[in-house]
């Protein structure tokens, strides 16, 4: 089952991103279209949390000339509109500092219908795993596309975030090392307070899903949302400078198809208006 799920990337970049699709358009629909250009591997239709298509694909060829060629497809019609073509950008976020004794992995921007066995098949080559841990929505249960990996041993960490830049079907995954407080840490800056800024991510989401994505880089004190809608951006502050330091090595990273920007918050934020009547 995982072969269908999994493809690293090998030298070039055989990977073809497609967007501004109509929703109802098939697989095989995008076979006729780019077939003529090489040897096609797979494709994967994007879809929402809810299942519904994104408009976007990814098509993996042969050789990465075959990608290259399939460019020429850039602004010719998919049924009644224009489709956007490029190559899928190889960029990988650098892993974090690894804390001492390590055990433990964040991945993130797998496949919504990837189960915790799926996982742990794509991981088992790293070593021993004791838990796969993937987040869920509370109320329909459905996953939100990332998580944690607890390892027997701390050398399995190694192997683990070296899958970063792995495509699992249409999304790139993440992988990095999943920082722990020690007492000694938090005392010496339990007084200090740091307030990160992100950017560039889902308009819908909400704090629960950005406290379970930031979470594992130490103790959040406080996730502030605009409440205008369409707004895509978020200030969380930490207990300590030091996590949220950590957490803004997440910048870069794929979260629900947008790629993050992470990075500390030059004015502290002003406070929603629930929490100033406080």
């Amino acid at each position: 089952m995982l072969r269908s799920f999994v493809r690293a990337f090998s030298s070039g970049n055989p990977h073809v991103w497609i967007g501004g699709l109509p929703f109802s358009t098939s697989e095989t629909q995008l076979r006729s279209l780019f077939e003529p250009f090489g040897t096609i591997k797979s494709v994967d239709l994007t879809t929402n949390l809810d299942g519904r298509p994104k408009g976007t694909a990814l098509i993996t060829f042969s050789t990465a000339k075959e990608a290259n060629a399939a460019l020429a497809m850039d602004r010719k019609y998919c049924g009644n509109r224009w489709m956007h073509v490029r190559l899928t950008e190889v960029k990988k976020s650098l892993p974090m500092e690894k804390p001492e004794g390590c055990k433990k992995v964040f991945f993130a921007n797998i496949p919504f219908q990837m189960t915790e066995h799926d996982v742990q098949q794509l991981f088992l080559h790293c070593g021993a795993i004791e838990k796969v841990f993937i987040m869920r929505d509370r109320s329909s249960g459905r996953s939100k596309g990332f998580g944690f990996i607890d390892f027997e041993q701390t050398e399995s960490t190694d192997e683990a975030v070296k899958m970063a830049g792995t495509y699992v079907k249409s999304r790139l995954m993440n992988v990095n090392y999943a920082p722990f407080e020690t007492p000694e840490r938090k005392i010496k800056h339990e007084k200090k307070i740091s307030t990160i800024f992100v950017a560039n991510i889902p308009t819908d989401v909400d704090e629960e899903t950005l406290k379970a994505m930031f979470e594992h880089c130490g103790e959040i004190r406080t996730i502030q949302t605009p409440h205008d809608q369409g707004k895509n951006f978020a200030h969380i502050t930490f207990e300590s400078v030091d996590q949220a330091q950590e957490a803004i090595k997440l910048s870069g990273c794929e979260f629900d198809g947008h790629r993050m920007h992470v990075s500390m918050a030059i004015n502290k934020p002003k406070p929603n208006k629930e929490e100033s009547k406080d």
